[in-house]
């Protein structure tokens, strides 16, 4: 009976691996050696070992896994210290347009304050309430988080993920000025009616996986209550506002037209973002142009960028984010409500206007430094 060899050339096809490269395979090798230096057959050494290996491996789980709690500490120590050297280093380039950024979102937040207490103020005078600027607040509020998003994304060195956001940044720029722009279609009062729509449909997917996921289902009484609603969407608006974008069927005249994303960006002629829009969109789904941009090309190889890193580019990302914001801003601004009274809101969205184009400013400038 022979030794067990490993040829460079023609590797044993049990082994072409070699015992550096994993600590299990090493051992499972010295076991099969053992077995081969008592007359066992070589495919009857490598069985062997794998039934025992495979029997074990539970034991060998909660013995590895116990020593990883062990040493997690150290681990997370040094994870710790490599995160705070990377985020310093892209301070350092970045530090003065994220200072800048930062400025734009918190002014943008408090015109959104302001603009909300002088209408509810006027509410509280006998004010008419209006849905479509109740829309509008709650859209700019998200823009507002979604922009903080992006900021804590860009100092994390997580590009792609604040690529994803900014994308979203942009549907509601889009979805903010058509329901601004179009105010007697009763847009918002579309727009709220059409979450019965979305609720719905994500009540029935979750009630239908409901036992493989093993969490507790909607009473028949929750379920009832929502389709209830849903079917009084329906005969409110008609048995198709159940398609994606239907609450924006009014800004066409066709009423079998699909509504699609792309069309609602060119109603608010915010179609020449698409470019950004469509890169963003590999970010977010599972195409195969998303896993070919995850390969990192350097001088001394290519490598699949997994986590975040140092060399991140963030200029678009930060500068189109805040004209997203901006364009969200102003449509709420700019729209005709009982709170433009207040002469702080005009100066402050033409100053917020001034600090993007000096955040642009500043991104292009680090952008153009090496390092």
């Amino acid at each position: 009976m022979g030794k067990l060899e490993q040829d460079d050339e023609k590797p044993d096809s049990y082994f072409e691996m070699t015992s550096e490269k994993s600590v299990f395979f090493s051992i499972f090798l010295d076991i099969a050696h053992e077995q081969i230096d008592r007359g066992v057959e070589v495919d009857e050494a490598v069985r062997k070992t794998a039934d025992a290996f495979i029997k074990a491996l539970p034991a060998i789980t909660q013995t590895t896994v116990q020593s990883l709690h062990e040493s997690k500490s150290t681990l997370l120590d040094a994870l710790t210290e490599s995160r705070r050297q990377m985020e310093s280093e892209i301070q350092d380039k970045w530090g003065t347009a994220f200072g800048n950024y930062q400025a734009v979102a918190y002014l943008a937040y408090e015109l959104c304050n302001k603009a909300r207490e002088g209408y509810l103020n006027s509410l509280e005078h006998g004010g008419s309430e209006d849905l479509t600027v109740e829309m509008l607040f709650l859209l700019l509020g998200r823009a507002c988080t979604v922009a903080e998003e992006v900021l804590c994304l860009m100092r994390g060195g997580l590009e792609d993920g604040a690529v994803a956001r900014r994308r979203t940044l942009h549907e509601l720029a889009v979805v903010t000025n058509l329901l601004a722009e179009n105010s007697l279609l009763s847009l918002g009062e579309r727009y709220q009616d059409y979450a019965v729509v979305e609720q719905y449909e994500d009540m029935k997917n979750y009630q239908e996986n409901v036992e493989r996921l093993g969490y507790t289902p909607f009473s028949a009484e929750d379920v009832e209550t929502v389709r209830e609603q849903y079917d009084e969407m329906l005969t409110k608006y008609g048995s198709t506002f159940r398609k994606p974008h239907e609450w924006a069927r009014p800004l066409f005249t066709s009423s079998t037209e699909q509504i699609t994303f792309v069309k609602l960006e060119k109603l608010v002629k915010l179609d020449h973002l698409r470019p950004f829009y469509r890169q963003s969109n590999h970010y977010v789904h599972a195409g195969p142009r998303a896993a070919l941009l995850n390969v990192i090309d350097r001088d001394y190889g290519s490598f699949i960028g997994v986590g975040a890193r140092w060399d991140v580019a963030l200029g678009e990302i930060g500068h189109g984010s805040l004209i997203s914001l901006l364009q969200c801003t102003s449509a709420l601004l700019a729209y005709d409500f009982d709170a433009h009274d207040n002469p702080d809101i005009t100066v402050g969205l033409h100053c917020m206007a001034q600090l993007v184009d000096d955040a642009g400013l500043s991104f292009s400038r680090a952008s153009s430094r090496h390092g």
